[in-house]
């Protein structure tokens, strides 16, 4: 397998993921860059900035290579957007 441009999948990196998105910015739809490209960008960071080692091991470059897709999962019980101050229960 081989992925446009001659590139084999093992050598896919967040290089050609950032060349892959600028390319498609050409289209003209966000939302196919949000859908695409878009977790990494707002998963892979809180991995990154606030999770253990072990898991960081197990997901960073994994996502980086794209191997792995990602994406950040949360509930709002109080709405808005403030992800940080989010208050939550589990019983």
């Amino acid at each position: 397998t081989v992925i446009p441009g001659g590139i084999k999948p093992e050598e896919y990196d967040w290089f050609h993921m950032m060349i892959g998105t600028s390319e498609m910015t050409r289209a003209g739809s966000i939302g196919l860059i949000w859908a695409i490209f878009g977790g990494i960008n707002i998963g892979l960071p809180p991995i990154m900035n606030f999770g253990s080692q072990y898991l960081k091991d197990k997901v960073v470059a994994d996502c980086a290579h794209a191997r792995k897709a990602i994406c950040l999962a949360i509930t709002e019980p109080w709405a808005g957007s403030d992800v940080g101050n989010i208050q939550t229960t589990a019983e």
